[in-house]
Order: C-alpha cells, then sequence, then structure tokens
C-alpha cells in the first residue's frame, strides 16, 4: 500500500493532495525567486501535501509522521520568495 493511502485512512476529513500537478503549487512561494535559487531549492516535491484545520488534525498528522520517521515541512501563507516551504 502506498503512504498517501496509508494516510488517508487514518486522514478521516483532512483534505490529501497527491497529484503532481497539484503538488507542484506547494513546493514553492509566491514570490520570484531568482534563477539560481530555483535549481538549488526546487527540485523535489513532496510525497504528499495536507491541509489539517484543527489542533487534532495536526496532532493526526504529526503523529503519522513520526511514526513512520517521514520529514514534514510547514507551509505558512507563501508570500515570501525565498524558500519558506523548500526542505
Amino acid at each position: 500500500m502506498k503512504l498517501v493511502d496509508e494516510f488517508k485512512i487514518q486522514a478521516g476529513n483532512i483534505k490529501v493532495i497527491s497529484a503532481k500537478a497539484e503538488k507542484e503549487l506547494y513546493c514553492h512561494d509566491i514570490g520570484d525567486v531568482p534563477l539560481v535559487m530555483t535549481k538549488a531549492f526546487f527540485n523535489t516535491l513532496p510525497d504528499f501535501v495536507v491541509q489539517p484545520k484543527t489542533t487534532d488534525e495536526i496532532q493526526k498528522v504529526l503523529a503519522f509522521a513520526n511514526d513512520r520517521n517521514i520529514p514534514v515541512i510547514v507551509r505558512g501563507a507563501a508570500s515570501w520568495g525565498f524558500g519558506g516551504v523548500s526542505g
């Protein structure tokens, strides 16, 4: 079973984004980034993106990731152009 499918089973109502085109929207900030930084920082895609809305949902996400030793990169409003969501 894929990791994203395993998470979806446990996620309940947490929004999960796993389509490549949609994930690309979440792997960089909205601001303009110099080309040299784009090549250095933005060469990877997340396995999937989650959008928890409550502290309980955040706890579910972090517990799932912790149990499987999966890194979590937190994303804010993505309004700063220098790698706020790169990991």
